[in-house]
């Protein structure tokens, strides 16, 4: 059972023909009910009639899939400075936000970004000087409190990295609030970065604890998982990405999940 005060989450609906099959399968079941989707890879796999019990969000991508990759470091740079591939860039994102928009026939966008994309300062900036035009109410930051489930965590090499990532996002989040607020826009309390692909039931309990209060709680959730015949869809670090065993791991996680 899902409460309406908790959506349990999956990132990366579109990425390939069996990440969505797998989302999918949970969502009949009754484990998820939110989903992000990437709308400029494979638009003929998108399911374009979920349960309007389903939060849908944009999924933003600027850097997994595309023509020419763009790594987040290169993406970062962009912030000092102007170029052709900036202006390629923005007109992506408007094209996505168009497609959303058309695909699934809504009025406005929640939106989070691959890889947290959308954070980005310029980028942020760019959303945020749009979103009265294509009337995006709901964009995701990264404010979970910190947990610690286990002091052996600080010896693992994944949390430690989760860790460099979480309070990176949290200093980009803390200012990106701000403008939120002054653009009257909304977000939800948000846990699942600090532990992404390292979640167990134990972990999962004790996140939901912290984080909830009256608002709803965003967890999330990467069950999406690829196959070999997927690999030439990807390049060598996303392949490796979505095709791991943590990735099953958490969709059988998810599976057995009772949230009461």
């Amino acid at each position: 059972m899902i409460t309406n005060k908790i959506y349990l989450h999956a990132d990366d609906y579109g990425r390939s023909l069996n990440i969505n099959k797998s989302i999918e399968n949970l969502i009949k079941i009754n484990k998820i009910n939110s989903i992000s989707v990437i709308v400029n890879l494979n638009k003929k796999n998108l399911n374009k009639k979920f349960n309007k019990k389903i939060n849908l969000k944009l999924h933003l991508n600027l850097t997994d899939g595309l023509e020419k990759n763009i790594g987040l470091f290169s993406l970062f740079l962009h912030n000092f400075y102007e170029s052709k591939t900036k202006t390629a860039l923005k007109d992506n994102i408007k094209s996505q936000l168009t497609d959303f928009k058309k695909i699934y026939n809504k009025k406005t966008i929640y939106l989070d970004g691959h890889e947290h994309v959308h954070l980005i300062p310029w980028i942020f900036n760019f959303i945020i000087k749009n979103s009265h035009k294509y009337n995006i109410k709901k964009i995701r930051v990264i404010n979970e409190k910190f947990i610690i489930n286990n002091f052996k965590d600080l010896l693992n090499i994944n949390f430690l990295r989760n860790l460099i990532k979480f309070l990176i996002l949290r200093f980009f989040s803390h200012i990106a609030i701000k403008k939120l607020k002054n653009k009257k826009i909304k977000y939800d309390n948000f846990c699942g970065q600090l532990y992404s692909n390292m979640l167990n039931r134990k972990i999962i309990k004790k996140m939901i604890e912290k984080n909830l209060n009256k608002k709803k709680l965003e967890v999330l959730f990467h069950p999406g998982y690829s196959l070999k015949k997927e690999k030439k869809f990807f390049n060598e670090k996303y392949y490796n990405y979505f095709y791991n065993k943590k990735r099953n791991k958490e969709f059988q996680l998810l599976k057995s999940l009772n949230l009461k």
